[in-house]
């Protein structure tokens, strides 16, 4: 019975406008196998990996990886697929160990063996010394080291690496091929892109080379030199022009001008060589120079890879069947992908000085009030509970809260909200993310979780600030109400409770606006900025009598919709239509900015 294949591709095929980036492909890796795929830049290489990847959808095609149906955004990688495309990128304000322990978190290592698989992976491209440096001093080749141990750290059955030798040292290079060589004696397959023909026929028993897209040859390197010329030399003449016209009047002679530009490479059997030689002194031709290059073939290569190139026979092409529907959906979002990656989403987040800057003014903002309404005397009697902001420790929290809902919610929403998705496109780590163990929808599911939690902590922390900077420093006094009527400690504690509790849907509703705003620009500029524009511009609208049917559709009078909790008696109007305006805007920004992350093409 033949050994099932590793990786197995048909007719893969991605256009991007008139652009035929990848045309028809086949590719088939055996376990074991380091399988070479081979092309100049522009060829597709790149294009076809992120397809295998799940990070672009084909037009066109099927891809199989170890024996279970991938290639499709949305779906996990399976267990044992590991890789990169282009240059492997990770969050620069945490250092390579801590990276590796986030990746390792979202790929369901156990976090009793994470650290000590870690450590291993360091060791194993040589990263142990600067592990817990920062990422953001790493060089080239350091990076290009992490991204292979991101890749172990999946104990890979099947690895896919793009051009891993790209910044790499010459002893960085030869520690890497040792290690290819050593994983593939141990049956793991491995699919090495790369635009340098001595590295894939150094490593590589089998290679596939694409151009323009297509496949133009498939099979062994013995199968490719086979084709390729018996022998190339380097000739230099002081008249190459016309030593190449004199080679193109001879059928055993092929003359062409060298690709370095630094003479002519000749292909031919030294019988013909011999001749063509004593031809080029018979014209008057003197030879410069004459050396034999061990290069066929990269000639072949060169050739198979120009614009005018015929295709070579496919003699080592496989004829792959169609690839089964799997039954096992790999795209389902589960309870505890959604809090591995939200878990992931809070370790970064607690990295970030931003997040602390803004937690410390949630807290220490109140308190400076409190105490400045302690020393003053005057009181902004031109805010709502203002004017007993002095006889009660109660009317702190909601003057706080008025000023938060008037301009602070859009911000303090989106400063987090804004930047989860596009902080990925801004360091590039987005292909890093997306080819672990986690979903597109796990992933998604984990962010709005994280800048949930974290708007939610925000408003936690001003209630509880402000509340107890107004008890402790002007005293818990009975605060009146809305219509004269004077509420007692305990009622007033928790009606302020209550007014505080009531931002949170129009909270969120900012929330999940900055997720989409994030997704749609890929800017954190925009993710940050525009709900805080768009708020500014909602709060100025309720001044202008608005038809009812717009007024309806502004998040912000549901941030003032607390006010009918302290009338006599109680209007639940205002707070009834502010969870339901708040709700369509968190459930259709949510739907908006999942459809654009699960039909996105990373990379494109």
């Amino acid at each position: 019975m033949a050994e099932p294949l590793a990786l197995e591709a048909v007719g893969l095929c991605k256009r991007y406008g008139a652009r035929h980036a990848v045309q028809g492909v086949d590719l088939a890796v055996r376990p074991g196998e380091i399988h070479g795929l081979l092309g100049p830049n522009g060829a597709g290489k790149t294009t076809l990996l992120r397809m295998l990847l799940g990070l672009v959808r084909p037009d066109a095609g099927a891809v199989r990886l170890l024996g279970q149906d991938a290639g499709i955004p949305g779906r996990a990688l399976p267990d044992g697929v590991a890789g990169f495309v282009d240059t492997p990128r990770f969050y620069p304000y945490l250092s390579g160990r801590t990276n590796l322990l986030l990746m390792a978190r979202l790929d369901g290592t156990a976090r009793a063996r994470a650290p000590e698989r870690v450590t291993e992976v360091l060791g194993q491209v040589g990263l142990a010394p600067d592990a817990d440096v920062k990422v953001a001093s790493y060089s080239a080749g350091m990076r290009q080291r992490l991204g292979l141990a991101a890749a172990l750290l999946r104990s890979p059955r099947l690895l896919l690496l793009d051009e891993p030798t790209t910044s790499l040292d010459p002893a960085g290079a030869r520690d890497l091929s040792m290690h290819l060589r050593r994983l593939a004696a141990d049956g793991v397959a491995i699919l090495l892109s790369s635009h340098d023909m001595a590295e894939v026929e150094e490593l590589c028993a089998t290679l596939t080379i694409v151009h323009q897209g297509g496949v133009v040859f498939s099979g062994t390197v013995e199968d490719l030199r086979k084709h390729a010329p018996a022998a190339v030399h380097r000739l230099r003449t002081n008249d190459d022009t016309k030593a190449l016209s004199i080679g193109a009047g001879k059928r055993d002679v092929q003359v062409e001008v060298a690709a370095d530009g630094g003479g002519l490479d000749v292909g031919a059997s030294a019988e013909a060589l011999d001749a063509y030689v004593i031809a080029l002194g018979g014209a008057g031709i003197a030879i410069r120079g004459l050396e034999a290059r061990d290069r066929s073939l990269e000639s072949m290569f060169l050739r198979l890879t120009s614009g005018s190139a015929d295709r070579a026979p496919q003699s080592g092409s496989p004829a792959l069947p169609p690839p089964a529907r799997s039954e096992r959906g790999r795209g389902r979002v589960t309870l505890g992908g959604a809090l591995a990656v939200m878990g992931v989403e809070h370790a970064k987040l607690r990295a970030q000085l931003k997040v602390w800057a803004t937690l410390a003014v949630c807290l220490l903002g109140p308190l400076a009030f409190a105490v400045a309404m302690k020393v003053q005397t005057a009181v902004p009697e031109d805010t709502l509970f203002g004017r007993w902001a002095r006889s009660s420790g109660f009317a702190t929290p909601l003057v706080v809260l008025g000023f938060a809902a008037l301009w602070a919610v859009p911000a303090l929403s989106s400063i987090v909200g804004g930047d989860l998705f596009s902080t990925e496109d801004r360091h590039g780590t987005w292909p890093t993310l997306l080819t672990r163990a986690r979903t597109r929808g796990e992933i998604f599911a984990g962010k709005l979780l994280a800048a949930l939690t974290f708007s939610l902590a925000t408003v936690l922390v001003l209630a509880v600030s402000s509340t107890a900077a107004g008890v402790l420093l002007i005293g818990s006094q009975p605060l009146l109400g809305l219509s004269g009527t004077l509420l007692p400690a305990g009622r007033s504690l928790a009606m302020t409770a209550c007014a505080w509790g009531s931002i949170v849907p129009p909270v969120f509703g900012f929330t999940t606006l900055a997720l989409l705003l994030s997704a749609a620009t890929r800017s954190s500029a925009a993710g940050i900025g525009l709900p805080v524009l768009l708020g500014a511009f909602m709060r100025l609208s309720t001044y202008v009598n608005l038809p009812r049917a717009v007024s309806g559709t502004l998040l912000t009078p549901a941030l003032v919709a607390w006010h009918g909790l302290f009338t006599e008696p109680p209007y639940h109007g205002p707070l009834v239509q502010g969870i339901v305006t708040s709700g369509v805007y968190f459930v259709g920004c949510l739907i908006a900015a999942y459809v654009l992350l699960r039909r996105r093409d990373v990379g494109a």
